[in-house]
This record gives structure tokens, C-alpha cells and sequence, in this order.
């Protein structure tokens, strides 16, 4: 894992490796979608015309876990920031699309480059969706470069925070943390005139204490303030470490499995950081994959601790595997959760997981309400093949993809999901789903259920619709038939 990430950062093979889950995901739903790679370079960002798609380089980069590594000796920190950030979205073929690039202040755009939009120097890029090349992956870049005419004769001065606190200005209201600079990366980069100066005091955060200065604050490993003179641009770097009693070692699940699994990641991260600082603070661990272990518990050691110790996750992966209860109350920084396959899975909560994007518990048995209500981030919902019988989705503004097929739901209101992409609810017991307002709506999939109408003409992306197996009364069907004649660009099954 971490022996590779490196490479991973120099390549994107990471971004490389979504993308091309991406494909293949798309690709078996739907020849009608094709995933684009748009690429940013620093200075900017790429934005839909509709605002549904949003490719921010400094955002993404940040927001990134591999991010982690930032500001570690071996690492150039600016050679970290001066590259390029991957993103992939889907788009129906066929249709007329748009990006715009948003040079960030202190920078213009340069030009387009990849397969799509190459060599074009509007701002705006419009293009025809291709269509779908198993194996090739269509991309678009946005160049941009220093702006002279803005920023004059001001230099650049960026502090490339990583976990473990934070770093404050005397001279302004510049608070610099890692987790300010994910919610506003403008929050650490700044522009001062020549010969400016300016102090630094670093903030540990909790379990963390400092380390060291580097950078343009020279190696200082005494603590105190950093004093810069800005007389060129400048990268402003400090290092903070897990305190005694904070490492890696506190965590022992009593499941040799899982156990198994952790221990290895336990090596990873102890041989890529060891280096650095011993003990290695668990805030190290933001990614456990452990499917397919047979995994039948997560209960901790009696005197240490489980996932509950694991307070920096952004990922955790538990798919097929033979666990029947989880806590995930400690885990308030979880993004990404994939819990496919656990059968003796009757319940979970998510209350304490707002920062929650990607959720993935299909095929468990799971019955009754499912409270996403404190999960405002969420844009992928994947819940089919369980007992669920109710969903509230109203606080779920961002939501994209809803998968619920095969539970009990009979009524679903998704008033509030005005950005879907994908609804898929088949196989349950609706009598009636409210379409309006979806303009970002490309397919749907309501099979097996006992809907006697449907409304499609507020859909104006739709591409596909499944209806076989309902119950509509003869005016819906001569309805759907009118509306294929009138649509045939739309694929429909009923």
C-alpha cells in the first residue's frame, strides 16, 4: 500500500484506478454514459455549466487521503502542489456538453489540451459526447499559469498543512489547518508584496505535538515562531507527530481475521512512517480494506481498542465478510463505506457519519427505516437486496446515484434530490413516485413494483426508463406509448 504511493501520486495512478472503475461500472449499466477524465492543473478549476460537476484543483488534491503524505521529508511539497489533479464524470453520448475553466486569483487560462477540446483557448470547451471504446478512457485538460496583470509584482506564499494541527498568522486572519484548508484552499495560500514580513506559530492539534520547521522557515526543531521575509514565492512547511500513547498499536481486534487484516496494514504504515517518528500516531490509518476475510467481528482486545481507535478513517471497506454487527459512532470522518455482503446484518447507523459520500450495504439484511438524515454529503446511496421499508432523503441535497431495489419500500419521496442521475427502485411496492424536478435525471428503473402511473415529462436528460411489471391502467400505457413516438431518443421498457 503505502511502498506504492508514491509512484501512485507521481502517476495519478490512484485517480487512474477510479477512472477505470468508472468505466467499467458505467460500461455494464449503460452504453448510453461515458466517463470523462478532465484534468486540472493548479491555478484553477473545471465546472459543468449546470454546476452538477465541479473539478477544483487545490479541493480535490487536499481532499484526497493520499494527501496525507504531504510535507514528509523525500517529498517536495511543491512538487506536490505544482501537478495536475484527476477527475471523472459521466456524460449521456450523443448529447452537447460543456466545461468551463475558473482560473483561482492570481492565475488566467492557458488553453485545453487531451483528445477533447485540444488546443482550444476559450475558457469554454463544447463538445459531443463520444461514444463509449471499451479500454480507452477520453480526457480534457485545463492549463493555467501565473497571472502577472493581477498579482503584479506579489509573491505566493503557500503552507502545505497536513494532519496534525495547524499553522497561524500574526499578520492577518490567516488560520491555516488541514481541515480549513479542505472547506476554502484559498485559506492557505496567500500573495504579499516584497520585502512583507511575516510570523508563524504552529497549533498542534489533539494527540499531536510539533516536530519541526522546514522550508522557507529553514529546520527549526525547537518550536516557536517562523519569521519570513517575502522576497520570492515561498512554501511555509511544518511537521507535528502522534504524542506517547497515541500509536498504532492500541488498536487489536479480537477476530484473528480482522486482526490478520489490520496487522498488515499495521507494517505498511509503520514501514512508510517509521522514519518519521515513533511511535506512528493511528491518525496514519485513513484506509482499511479488509474484504473477504471471513470476518465475523470487530470486537477489540479486552483493554485495547477496535474501530472505535480509528478515528481518522476515511475509508473502510468490509465486503463479504460474516459480520453482524458494527459501530461506526466514533467515526466521524468516514467518507467512503462499503459493508456489501454481510448477511447477518440487520441494522446500522450513520447518525454520527455526516461527512458520509459513498454508501454501499447491499445484499445484508437490513430492515426497517434507513436514517440518512445526518448525512448531508451523500451522493451515492447503493441499499438493494435488503428489508429496508422507508428511506428520508430530504436532507440528502447532493444525492446522485439511489439504488434501493429489492426491499419493501412502498412510498419514497425524493422532492429534495433535484441533482440524480440514476434512480433505481425495482423489485418493491410503490403505488406512485413523483418524478418532477429532476432535470439531471438520465435513467430509471421502477420494474416489479405496483405503480398504476408515471409522469416523464419533467425528465428533460431521460435516456432510459425500465416500467415492465407494474400496473398501469390503459390511459398510462397509451401515455408511454406516445411518449416514445414523441422521444425517440429515450430507450424504454414497459
Amino acid at each position: 500500500m503505502f511502498h506504492r504511493m508514491i509512484q501512485m501520486l507521481q502517476t495519478n495512478k490512484i485517480n487512474r484506478i477510479l477512472s477505470a472503475f468508472l468505466i467499467m461500472y458505467f460500461s455494464l449499466a449503460c452504453d448510453d454514459f461515458n466517463v470523462i477524465r478532465v484534468q486540472v492543473e493548479t491555478g484553477g478549476s473545471v465546472v459543468t455549466a449546470n454546476g452538477a460537476f465541479n473539478c477544483d484543483y487545490q479541493f480535490n488534491l487536499v481532499e484526497h487521503p493520499s494527501q496525507i503524505i504531504e510535507g514528509i521529508e523525500g517529498v517536495d511539497p511543491m512538487d506536490l502542489w505544482n501537478r495536475f489533479i484527476e477527475c471523472t464524470a459521466p456524460f449521456a453520448v450523443d448529447s452537447e456538453a460543456e466545461l468551463v475553466a475558473q482560473p483561482d486569483y492570481g492565475f488566467r487560462f492557458v488553453g485545453w489540451d487531451g483528445d477533447i477540446c485540444d488546443g482550444e483557448i476559450s475558457a469554454t470547451c463544447h463538445f459531443s459526447v463520444p461514444a463509449v471504446i471499451k479500454g480507452k478512457l477520453h480526457s480534457v485538460a485545463a492549463r493555467f499559469t501565473e497571472d502577472t496583470n493581477v498579482v503584479g509584482t506579489k509573491h505566493r506564499v503557500h503552507i502545505p498543512i497536513n494532519v496534525g494541527g495547524s499553522v497561524q498568522a500574526s499578520e492577518g486572519d490567516w488560520d491555516c489547518t488541514y481541515k480549513t484548508k479542505a472547506a476554502d484552499p484559498e485559506g492557505c495560500v496567500a500573495w504579499f508584496q516584497p520585502g512583507e514580513s511575516l510570523t508563524f506559530n504552529e497549533v498542534p492539534g489533539e494527540l499531536y505535538q510539533f516536530k519541526y520547521w522546514r522550508g522557507a522557515c529553514g529546520v527549526n526543531i525547537f518550536g516557536g515562531p517562523c519569521h519570513l521575509t517575502v522576497n520570492d514565492s515561498a512554501v511555509v512547511g511544518v511537521r507535528f507527530e502522534g504524542v506517547p500513547g497515541s500509536d498504532i498499536d492500541s488498536v487489536e481486534f479480537a477476530d484473528p481475521a480482522m486482526q490478520a487484516c489490520w496487522q498488515e496494514d499495521k507494517n505498511e504504515y509503520r514501514a512508510f512512517f517509521g522514519t518519521f517518528g515513533n511511535p506512528v500516531h493511528v491518525s496514519v490509518a485513513y484506509y482499511m480494506d479488509c474484504s473477504d476475510r471471513g470476518i465475523a467481528s470487530l470486537a477489540a482486545v479486552p483493554g485495547k481498542k477496535g474501530l472505535e481507535g480509528l478515528v481518522y478513517l476515511r475509508t473502510l471497506i468490509l465486503a463479504s465478510n460474516d459480520i453482524s454487527d458494527v459501530n461506526l459512532n466514533q467515526l466521524s470522518k468516514l467518507e467512503y463505506l462499503d459493508f456489501f455482503n454481510n448477511q447477518g446484518l440487520t441494522s446500522i447507523d450513520l447518525v454520527n457519519n455526516p461527512k458520509l459520500k459513498t454508501l454501499d450495504i447491499t445484499n445484508n439484511s437490513i430492515t426497517g427505516h434507513l436514517d440518512l438524515s445526518n448525512n448531508p454529503l451523500i451522493t451515492t446511496i447503493r441499499a438493494w437486496s435488503n428489508g429496508i421499508n422507508s428511506v428520508d432523503l430530504a436532507n440528502n441535497l447532493d444525492l446522485l446515484d439511489l439504488n434501493l431495489m429489492s426491499n419493501n419500500i412502498d412510498s419514497l419521496d425524493i422532492s429534495n434530490n433535484l441533482k440524480l442521475i440514476r434512480l433505481q427502485l425495482s423489485h418493491n411496492d410503490l403505488v406512485a413516485i413523483d418524478l418532477s424536478n429532476k432535470p439531471e435525471l438520465l435513467a430509471v428503473e421502477l420494474r416489479n413494483n405496483q405503480l398504476t402511473s408515471i409522469d416523464l415529462d419533467s425528465l428533460p436528460k431521460l435516456r432510459g426508463a425500465a416500467l415492465d411489471f407494474n400496473n398501469f391502467d390503459q390511459a398510462t400505457v397509451n401515455y408511454i406509448t406516445q411518449f416514445i413516438v414523441n422521444h425517440p431518443e429515450v430507450s424504454i421498457s414497459y
